[in-house]
């Protein structure tokens, strides 16, 4: 990041002295924002991936 970009920053409704620290803490809570979101699928789709294994399992003692 630049000069220019720092001086640029939106620092939205907070205020502090230090904009690179509020422009990291943004960063900071949409990366966690993000990671919960991925973590959530990934559990999903985990639970998709145990419930096949489980049908596939009973189709092939079935038959």
């Amino acid at each position: 990041m630049n000069d220019n970009e720092v001086r640029n920053y939106s620092m939205g409704d907070e205020t502090t002295a230090d904009p690179v620290a509020d422009m990291y803490k943004d960063k900071l809570e949409k990366l966690q924002g993000d990671y919960d979101l991925l973590l959530k699928e990934y559990l999903e789709a985990k639970q998709k991936v145990k419930n096949l294994t489980t049908a596939l399992k009973n189709i092939a003692a079935a038959m």
